[in-house]
């Protein structure tokens, strides 16, 4: 086999925080949802070798109920 190289990337990202709030702005829904997820693959590698494979994801969210509760951190968690 040849010394050929091989890659791939993608990333993605829920946008329903910048929706809710665009929606809210001009009186459409009565609460913002301030919730976001996002990741991160790779792979790559050569014919020879196995592939090196990579994820990263985060997410976080709050609502004026859990502000109410005193459960309002935006916690980021995830794989890394």
């Amino acid at each position: 086999m040849g010394r050929s190289t091989s890659f791939l990337a993608s990333g993605r990202r829920t946008w329903i925080d910048r929706v809710t709030l665009a929606a809210g702005l001009v009186g459409l829904i009565e609460e913002h949802i301030s919730y976001f997820f996002r990741d991160l693959h790779g792979v790559g590698g050569t014919a020879r070798r196995a592939p090196c494979v990579g994820y990263i994801q985060a997410e976080a969210g709050e609502n004026a109920r859990m502000r109410r509760a005193g459960e309002a951190t935006t916690p980021l968690f995830g794989h890394r």
